[in-house]
């Protein structure tokens, strides 16, 4: 013995409980995969082939498994599990395997045992012994138990009774014969699966029926806890399903599910849940406000929508069938995040846009034709869309159908009884949904320049300059002119043909980027952009922040530089705020007149009194009195009320606007301009 130390090498654990193996060779059984005149593997390669795989790369990986794979060990040396029906002599010469538990009675040595069995499992089965074909040999089953995929494997047939079993749990499922036996259309679980439960399901079918078991089947990647670690046990953290309902609800939980990329890792918790939540609440939002205001006008919903003069309803409308088209084509390609994503874009469309700017419609005292035509179009959108999310939404859709479908005679009782949403030609106008998506992209180019210029929402500007990529843009300026005057808080929309002038470029080269593609010329081309005209300047500038690649002149030769190519700095013209993207450009004048102070004075006190009738728990419609205490010093609360006083009784809905002493009881206080207000709201009886 020339020397004895420790030696540190790594040692084999429990994945699960983390105690410490040792591993020894055994013997077990075996399914053997290339043997017998139809060996496996190649029916099993043929069957995943007719299978729909989504992503494609699962598929793939498959047919690698099956090319790969060896022997399957379907044995296990454990207590618990499923007993391999494997009934052997004690000398080993003689083994027959048992079908059924008919057959196990008929071959008993005693059958009053079989008949005794509480279930097929150990200890009890250990104890049956048959007789073997020649009638005479005692055989006892081996002691192993399956691998648990063996007994996973069989479920596409077990369950329905396959083998003329009655005791299914679910009998209505059972087949009348074998031959009524099909796969299913969808089935999904990890990526790992495809390897594992796929595969042993595959296999299964393939020795009983020579097809696969399932038609479509869908993938994800390995799902982690919201922070990226592996959700395990001794970890402790994953998401409790009791808990998770009980706290958020199942459908945000599957809503969170359905919003992950297929091709990533999914990470789920309450982080993401949430986010859910309050995507979803926006949803929710709307339907509680259609619901408040019908309850209070009780309008007629019934009969077909038809095509309503008003232009948001005719829009949103037009928008509802997009909406069909990319949903019915997410879940007829499986792309469950794409109707989570078109799902949402709508809700947020329809929120923020159409129930937004529809809001007075629906406060209107009386009840008109357009009004009417309000309520009719929202109640047809959200019992629409009650249905479009369904499938991923099974417990909120149908609270929502429910409720909505009620005052509606000879519908199905059940929103998962509903047909499938079509797309209605005669509200289809994918031209006027494209005019309103440009609209839409004018008005957030104007609340980011507005943002830009630290001007308040509230107080109004002289002019927007807008310019529009196109003709269709520019019509859909003019034909919401009103809209946008109203969306930009502004008195005048000017359209340009070049908004170029409100704004001045100053170029650089993004050196470590065109370093190596310009070599010695680099420096050239620095001189040639930081010394553009800036017409040129201009030209360069506006295409590379449009994401586009623009073509140069460099040493006599043509050369294009990509957006990334470019440091683009911007300065505006004095007295403009300015934004530009996807080919429009809109500039806010920014001067204030001593008009437009007061305007905006205005409108901060309106939004104070709206505040205070809410804090105060008064109804929407409730009539009101504004109890004002007149400012001590220095104020412009008087010219503001002369000029503007009945435009704020308006949007109040008050029938009384007067000034009480400073004394009076349980004034509020609202920040409005420079100036803090003292007032109360008290309802109008």
């Amino acid at each position: 013995l020339y020397r004895i130390q420790r030696y540190k090498h790594s040692y084999p654990h429990c994945w699960r409980c983390s105690s410490e193996l040792i591993f020894f060779a055994s013997q077990e059984w075996f399914i053997k995969a290339d043997s017998g005149e139809r060996p496996a593997r190649e029916r099993l390669q043929r069957a995943a082939s007719e299978v729909k795989w989504v992503p494609d790369y699962a598929g793939k990986r498959m047919q690698k498994w099956l090319e790969q794979m060896g022997d399957w060990n379907i044995s296990r040396k454990r207590f618990w599990g499923l007993p391999l029906p494997v009934f052997r002599s004690a000398d080993g010469k003689h083994w027959e395997v048992i079908g059924s538990r008919a057959e196990l009675r008929e071959r008993a040595v005693d059958p009053a045992k079989v008949d005794a069995l509480p279930e097929l499992h150990r200890p009890w089965i250990d104890e049956i012994e048959i007789y073997a074909q020649d009638g005479t040999t005692i055989l006892k089953r081996i002691p192993e138990v399956g691998d648990a995929w063996l007994d996973a494997g069989i479920v596409p047939f077990s369950t329905v009774g396959y083998n003329g079993a009655q005791d299914i749990r679910m009998p209505e499922l059972g087949l009348a014969s074998k031959e009524d036996w099909q796969p299913v259309d969808f089935i999904t679980e990890m990526r790992e699966q495809v390897r594992l439960w796929f595969f042993s399901m595959l296999f299964m079918s393939v020795a009983l029926e020579d097809r696969a078991p399932y038609k479509t089947a869908m993938v994800y990647e390995t799902m982690l806890d919201e922070n990226g670690e592996k959700i395990s046990k001794r970890l402790q953290n994953g998401v409790p399903y009791d808990e998770a309902v009980e706290t958020v609800g199942a459908d945000p939980m599957r809503w969170t599910f359905a919003n992950n990329t297929l091709t990533k890792d999914i990470r789920f918790g309450y982080k993401p849940i949430h986010e859910s939540v309050r995507k979803l609440l926006t949803l929710w939002n709307v339907y509680s406000f259609f619901v408040t205001y019908a309850n209070l006008d009780k309008p007629e919903l019934t009969g077909e929508v038809s095509q309503p003069g008003n232009i948001l309803d005719r829009w949103i409308l037009a928008r509802l069938q997009t909406c069909i088209v990319g949903v019915t084509e997410a879940v007829e390609g499986i792309e469950v995040g794409r109707i989570v994503r078109e799902v949402d874009s709508f809700v947020e469309d329809l929120s923020n846009w159409y129930v937004r700017r529809s809001r007075r419609r629906f406060w209107k005292s009386d009840s008109d034709t357009d009004k009417n035509e309000a309520y009719r179009t929202l109640h047809h959108v959200l019992l629409t869309l009650s249905k479009l999310v369904a499938p991923v939404m099974p417990f909120s859709a149908e609270s929502i159908y429910r409720n909505l479908s009620s005052p509606l005679q000879g519908v199905p009782e059940s929103v998962h009884l509903c047909p499938w949403p079509t797309v209605d030609e005669k509200l289809r106008d994918d031209a006027l949904v494209e005019q309103v998506q440009g609209v839409l992209q004018a008005v957030s180019l104007g609340l980011s320049a507005r943002k830009d210029s630290k001007i308040r929402a509230r107080q109004p500007l002289s002019r927007a300059l807008v310019q529009a990529p196109n003709d269709l843009g520019r019509a859909g300026i003019e034909d919401w002119l009103d809209t946008l005057l109203d969306e930009l808080n502004v008195k005048g929309i000017e359209l340009l043909d070049d908004a170029g002038d409100l704004v001045t470029y100053s170029l650089k080269a993004n050196l470590p980027v065109v370093g190596k593609r310009f070599g010695k010329q680099v420096g050239a081309l620095r001189q040639l952009l930081e010394n553009a005209s800036p017409e040129e300047a201009q030209r360069i500038g506006a295409a590379a922040k449009a994401g586009e690649d623009v073509e140069i002149e460099l040493a006599g030769e043509k050369v294009t530089l990509a957006p990334t190519d470019l440091l683009i700095t911007t300065q505006q013209q004095s007295g403009y705020s300015f934004a530009s993207e996807n080919g429009w450009s809109v500039a806010l004048d920014t001067t204030l007149s001593e008009d437009l102070s007061d305007e905006g004075f205005a409108r901060d006190f309106v939004r104070g009194v709206q505040q205070n009738r809410k804090d105060s728990g008064l109804e929407v419609s409730d009539r009101i009195a504004i109890l004002l205490v007149d400012p001590e010093g220095e104020t412009r609360l008087p010219d503001v009320l002369e000029k503007f006083g009945d435009y704020v009784q308006s949007e109040t809905l008050a029938d009384e606007l007067r000034f009480v002493g400073a004394d009076y009881p349980e004034l509020a206080e609202a920040k409005v301009g420079e100036e803090t207000l003292r007032f109360r709201v008290e309802k109008v009886v």
